[in-house]
């Protein structure tokens, strides 16, 4: 009789141990789940199935959903179909190894996309056995589309940085260059004012004996020589030019008669050469600008120079027009059929001393440009290999010459009614 109720009284206590600890699970699972819903991240579980057995409420709502009416859904069709095999692969890897696994990426759901860092971890029993699959995400959004805009204004900080980089480097490639042109201009300066007397008596003493010989052979040779001192002298201008060029001085220039002047110098610096030179006026004849006519002589003379030099069998075409540009504007347009400009040199075709001619020093259209600009107007180069090089100078007019006043003659003292080889059309 002691012993049996010895063990009911046993009985009676472990029925109230196991009534103790029921009531500290249970007391421990309401605490548990009180922090799960308090949390604000998204916590589920799911069997090894993959259907949730339990979910939060802030997680169900990322599906706009309570937590009720996800219990049982196969938690991968919430998600789309690679995002879904992603994840699977992921839940796969934590039931194989029993380790934990993190994953890292962007998913959609309930009509919006989210980047989540999300921990699957094993559950397991007394035994060991992984029961089922614990996992919490956070949603970092925020933060990865902060990422974002910090990558991509790194991105556009080191694209500005480069670039201003460059813009400096440039600048001051510049202001070496400047230094440098300079120096190269006092020294040319220089050389040009002590080469122009010695080019003068050769000039003279050429004169003189083709005017005094009658043999052709002596006259020839002599006639060489001044063209050479003409086109020493012409370097020499564009070097005194480049070194100091002034202000314009304008006057009222009848434009088409300084135009006809430069073709007749042309036809003397090039007597060898088969050219046809046609000029078409657009505009009265007596159409004027008022400019500088020295200066704008250095315009023309050069580019008509650059184009005779440029045939390489000493024959091509030029045709020089000139005409009324809008209102208020003179268009002069000089186009050769002459073998043209590479790309690159055309991009630094205004570079001063940057020549492809063995005998030139690229002071030419430096110079032309730095005068036209000077008279407020604009200069334009369009040239291709093989297809000629067309030069365009707008310039602002001024209108016509009034009656009784003659146009300005030039003041290189160029020389009339040599014979002309070169072919003129009016």
């Amino acid at each position: 009789m002691r012993n049996k109720n010895k063990v009911l009284d046993t009985d009676k206590v472990s029925n109230l141990e196991r009534k103790r600890i029921d009531a500290q699970l249970r007391k421990s699972d309401e605490r548990y789940r009180a922090l799960t819903e308090m949390a604000e991240d998204l916590i589920y579980m799911v069997d090894k199935s993959g259907h949730i057995v339990y979910i939060n409420t802030f997680g169900a709502a990322y599906f706009g959903k309570k937590p009720k009416d996800m219990i049982g859904k196969y938690l991968p069709d919430m998600f789309l179909h690679e995002e879904a095999a992603h994840f699977m692969r992921s839940f796969r890897k934590v039931l194989k190894t029993g380790k934990s696994v993190f994953i890292y990426g962007e998913f959609g759901f309930h009509g919006s996309r989210f980047w989540l860092d999300t921990r699957l971890s094993p559950i397991t029993d007394d035994n060991g056995k992984i029961t089922h699959i614990m996992g919490i995400s956070r949603d970092v959004t925020s933060y990865r589309r902060a990422e974002e805009v910090l990558e991509r204004d790194k991105v556009e900080l080191e694209r500005l940085v480069r670039e201003n980089s460059k813009k400096l480097l440039a600048t001051q490639k510049k202001l070496d260059r400047a230094g440098r042109l300079a120096d190269i201009g006092t020294i040319s300066a220089t050389i040009a004012h002590e080469l122009r007397s010695p080019l003068a008596a050769i000039g003279l003493a050429a004169y003189n004996i083709r005017t005094k010989s009658k043999d052709p052979q002596i006259s020839g040779n002599i006639r060489n020589i001044e063209i050479k001192v003409l086109e020493s002298d012409q370097i020499i201008k564009n070097l005194l030019l480049y070194s100091g060029l002034k202000s314009p001085i304008r006057e009222v220039v009848k434009v088409c008669e300084l135009l006809s002047e430069c073709v007749d110098l042309a036809h003397s610096m090039f007597p060898e050469h088969d050219i046809k030179i046609r000029k078409i006026f657009k505009c009265p004849r007596d159409t004027t600008l008022k400019a500088d006519p020295v200066q704008l002589q250095e315009v023309f003379n050069n580019i008509l120079n650059n184009s005779c030099e440029s045939f390489e069998k000493k024959k091509g075409d030029i045709k020089i027009s000139a005409s009324v540009y809008k209102e208020g504007k003179f268009r002069i347009v000089f186009k050769d059929n002459g073998p043209g400009i590479s790309p690159a040199v055309l991009e630094h075709i205004y570079e001063p001393f940057n020549s492809t001619k063995a005998e030139g020093t690229g002071l030419g259209l430096p110079v032309c440009k730095q005068i036209v600009n000077l008279h407020g107007g604009k200069m334009d180069i369009v040239s291709l290999p093989g297809k000629g090089t067309t030069i365009t100078i707008y310039l602002p007019a001024c209108g016509r010459t009034p009656r009784g006043q003659a146009g300005l003659p030039l003041k290189n003292g160029q020389a009339r009614g040599q014979q002309r080889p070169i072919k003129t059309e009016p």
